[in-house]
């Protein structure tokens, strides 16, 4: 058997004898078909000789003695590889790792690297939905605020899911309201004309948690600028001058806001 390996090594590396290689190796498999280590070997010389779809049915061969899960899935992933790298098939490079999640379906490293793939692709469904898989498999609080501003992101931008986006931050500030992400993504569609009083309803609280009462005026000026209710707009501008005068000692701002509330409702 060492014989042969050996002699395959030789032809395929140093005398690029491909079709040697491969028949001294399939001497040793035709003796003992579970010989891994000559099924191993066989793939390196697809492999050296460029003949990728060979290494892969190689690949598959080796699977079907494989009894060990981590090195199972240690070629599941080379197979994924090579499927993506070398066969220019991410289409089957993605099923061979869904492969891998249907034997575990907390693989990380399938997950991960689905994430990857999916990015790469464009596919946004899919990482989002990926994404909603790596959450409900972790209880770390950093690790979920992580997955979360991600899968936010995804909606906000990549979908156009607002109102996804926007629960999904309101979900972050509960458990966490001091995350700075979070607050300045909704700040940053606060003047979206229907999202306005959502928003502010998530931030009130955590401006008046963190005393950012600056930040507050700021939401409730967002709130009139967008709101068609004449009364909404005098009691969210009468607000705004309140915390002017009491928490920022602005008097001047303050007065500058109760004229704008009086032009509006004379």
């Amino acid at each position: 058997r060492e014989l042969y390996i050996r002699i395959a090594e030789i032809e395929a590396r140093h005398l690029g004898n491909v079709p040697q290689a491969v028949e001294a190796l399939e001497a040793i498999l035709a003796v003992d078909p579970t010989d891994l280590g000559a099924l191993q070997a066989l793939d390196q010389t697809y492999r050296v000789a460029g003949r990728w779809n060979d290494a892969l049915a190689t690949q598959r061969r080796q699977l079907e003695i494989i009894s060990d899960p981590d090195q199972y899935d240690r070629v599941l992933v080379e197979i994924a590889t090579l499927q993506d790298e070398r066969l220019n098939s991410p289409d089957a490079a993605i099923a061979t790792y869904r492969e891998m999640l249907d034997r575990d379906p907390a693989n990380q490293t399938a997950l991960e690297a689905l994430d990857r793939m999916f990015v790469r692709l464009e596919r946004w469904n899919d990482v989002a939905e990926n994404l909603k898989v790596r959450l409900s498999l972790t209880d770390d609080p950093a690790e979920q605020t992580a997955l979360q501003l991600r899968l936010a992101g995804v909606y906000d931008e990549r979908l156009g899911d607002r109102a996804a986006a926007i629960d999904i931050h309101r979900q972050i500030l509960e458990r966490e309201p001091t995350n700075e992400d979070a607050v300045a993504a909704l700040e940053r569609r606060i003047e979206e004309p229907g999202l306005t009083a959502e928003i502010v309803a998530i931030v009130e609280p955590v401006y008046r948690q963190r005393g950012a009462y600056d930040r507050l005026v700021h939401a409730y000026e967002a709130q009139a600028r967008n709101t068609a209710d004449p009364v909404q707009k005098v009691d969210l501008l009468h607000h705004s001058a309140e915390i002017q005068e009491a928490a920022l000692d602005d008097a001047r701002g303050a007065l500058d806001t109760l004229a704008r509330a009086l032009a509006e409702d004379p």
